[in-house]
C-alpha cells in the first residue's frame, strides 16, 4: 500500500533520516506526522489517506512536544483536530533499549494495540546501549529489532539518526554517524 510520493513511503518501507544534531530532524518528522495523520500534503505531495502514526522519541520532554504541536497546527479546523487526536500517538522522553527483550515486549504491546501505519524512531541510537560503531550490533538493531516492529504492524518505519560534524558534500551518506549498517 503506497502512502506518499508513489513508492517513497509504503507498507514495509524503512527510511533513514539523518542530519546534524539540533538541525530539526524531530520537527521535520513531527510536521510529516501531522500531515500523515490528517491525510494532508507534505512537501507538496498528498498522503493517500489519513495514517496512524506512532512516534517513539527519546529526546523531547512531553510538555515541549505540546508546544511544538501548537506551533505547527495553529490554523487547524475542528475536523482536522478530530483526525489528529486518534491518528498521532507520541511518546514522552522514552527510555527503552530495543536490545532488551523485556523492553521490546513493552514496545510490541504498544505497536499491536495502536496498529500504526508509520512508526518513527527518534533518534535510533537512544534506543540501544550498543556502541553505534559496532556494525554487528547495529545490524541486529536495525535488521532484527526495528524490522520486527515494522512487521508486527505491517507498517513503514522512519528511523532518525545523527550525522558527524563534518559533512562530505561529495558523498553525504559518508557523513552518517556510526557503523556502516546505518548507510546500508
Amino acid at each position: 500500500e503506497l502512502f506518499w510520493r508513489g513508492a517513497l513511503l509504503f507498507r514495509g518501507a524503512k527510511i533513514l533520516v539523518a542530519g546534524a544534531p539540533k538541525i530539526g530532524k524531530s520537527n521535520f518528522f513531527l510536521a510529516l506526522s501531522i500531515a500523515a495523520a490528517k491525510g494532508d500534503k507534505f512537501l507538496g505531495h498528498k498522503f493517500s489517506k489519513p495514517l496512524k502514526v506512532l512516534w517513539l522519541q527519546a529526546e523531547i520532554h512531553k510538555s515541549f512536544l505540546k508546544e511544538r504541536i501548537k506551533r505547527l497546527t495553529p490554523l487547524l479546523q475542528p475536523a482536522e483536530r478530530k483526525l489528529l487526536r486518534p491518528n498521532l500517538v507520541m511518546s514522552g522522553r522514552l527510555r527503552k533499549n530495543f536490545m532488551n527483550n523485556d523492553h521490546m515486549d513493552e514496545i510490541f504491546q504498544s505497536v499491536k494495540y495502536f496498529q500504526p501505519d508509520l512508526i518513527g524512531i527518534d533518534p535510533i541510537i537512544n534506543f540501544s546501549l550498543e556502541d553505534e560503531n559496532n556494525n554487528p550490533a547495529i545490524s541486529i538493531l536495525l535488521e532484527d529489532r526495528v524490522s520486527a516492529l515494522m512487521k508486527a504492524s505491517d507498517c513503514a518505519v522512519i528511523v532518525l539518526h545523527h550525522t558527524k560534524k563534518d559533512v562530505n558534500p561529495k558523498d553525504p551518506s559518508q557523513s552518517i554517524r556510526g557503523a556502516s549498517a546505518f548507510r546500508g
